[in-house]
């Protein structure tokens, strides 16, 4: 079994064309704008959205705004949910995702958060998944992967620790034998 990561992104597409699109130098731009908000969080951890978006258009205007772009997509998206349980959930998930994003210096909290959440999801009735569907496809495609269910089964009953060692042995493991199989 390949090891996947417990999370999958909103609008995978609109991630991925922000990051393809990057020259070098926009690269670095972000990667600085990463290390800024960071830092900010962790001298102000009540800091809000808006004052991370702005740490974002000091280091980088342009870059800044490109980032903006895939999270007004999904802010676009709960729009067309039709369900107000839809909304909630998929509004919570991302804000939740995106101050992870800030915690990664506590992994394990990290993983048993987004493993929560994703626990949350998969008890969501069938009609509320499907309107999820209609405009968020991955999230029921993730919610419903045999994968998070072997993990979420391992999340009640191991110790949180326990599970991140055993994810990292098993990423590493899997990087041995792919770098193997490239000789």
């Amino acid at each position: 079994m390949r090891p996947r990561p417990p999370f999958r992104e909103l609008m995978p597409d609109q991630v991925d064309d922000f990051f393809v699109s990057l020259t070098d130098a926009e690269n670095f731009a972000w990667q600085k704008i990463y290390l800024q908000q960071t830092d900010a969080f962790l001298e102000n951890p009540n800091i809000t959205f808006e004052e991370l978006d702005k740490v974002a258009s000091d280091v980088d205007p342009d870059v800044a705004e490109r980032m903006l772009a895939p999270r007004t997509a999904i802010f676009e998206g709960i729009k067309k949910l039709k369900r107000s349980e839809s909304r909630s959930f998929v509004s919570q998930a991302h804000t939740t995702f995106r101050w992870m994003r800030m915690k990664m210096g506590d992994r394990e909290k990290v993983l048993g958060t987004l493993l929560a959440v994703s626990e949350q999801g998969c008890q969501l009735p069938p009609a509320v998944l499907s309107d999820i569907g209609r405009v968020f496809p991955v999230v029921p495609t993730y919610l419903q992967d045999p994968d998070l269910a072997i993990l979420l089964k391992k999340f009640k009953t191991m110790k949180i620790k326990d599970l991140y060692d055993e994810m990292v042995d098993e990423s590493i493991r899997v990087f041995d034998i792919d770098m193997r199989n490239h000789d």
